[in-house]
């Protein structure tokens, strides 16, 4: 048994020669210990009752760095989103052409080339021309066309358009309405 077990030593190695014999294994794995939570950064009840809110009227509180009194002024950019699917507008049916190349709207005057008067209602209710434009999309092919959407996070962002055609032979009206803020650019794959 011996020589077996030294042979094995000299073929394989120390310790995975013990299990090959049968014998424990020589050298264990230490258990991972837990690590410790730090919750020192959590607020207590007592350090919320001592803060006082702010009157109405006031101006916000300064942020460091900034003079006392100063009011804290958001992005004018996170008022209006990089992109927004517009939803319950029918174009005329001459708006119909091909996917890869929408129609850009930039004003009202444009829009009213392709919607009706009830539409072109709707659709300035949900756009604002000055801070957004349209892309429409609208064309006739398979019921399983796809487009779909992506936005790359930088700024100004970037929307990414893909057009992925379907296998059934059925003929549909397809129409996808965006309204892009005016500083997004945008393409189409």
């Amino acid at each position: 048994m011996r020589l077996r077990r030294a042979f094995l030593a000299a073929v394989i190695g120390g310790a995975w020669a013990a299990v090959a014999v049968g014998q424990e294994k020589a050298t264990k794995r230490p258990k991972p210990q837990p690590v410790p939570i730090d919750e020192s950064w959590r607020g207590t009840v007592a350090d919320a009752a001592l803060r006082q809110p702010e009157p109405p009227g006031d101006a916000p509180s300064a942020q460091p760095g900034q003079a006392p009194g100063a009011a804290v002024a958001s992005p004018p950019a996170a008022a209006v989103p990089p992109i927004t699917e517009l939803q319950n507008v029918v174009p005329k049916p001459t708006a119909f052409g091909n996917v890869r190349k929408p129609h850009v709207l930039r004003s009202e005057k444009e829009a009213a080339e392709h919607f009706d008067e009830g539409e072109l209602a709707k659709l300035k209710q949900q756009v604002d021309f000055s801070k957004q434009f349209v892309l429409l999309f609208a064309w006739q092919g398979s019921g399983q066309d796809r487009l779909e959407h992506a936005v790359a996070e930088s700024y100004p962002e970037q929307v990414f358009f893909t057009y992925k055609p379907g296998r059934t032979r059925d003929l549909r009206e397809h129409v996808r309405l965006y309204a892009l803020r005016s500083n997004v650019t945008w393409s189409v794959k």
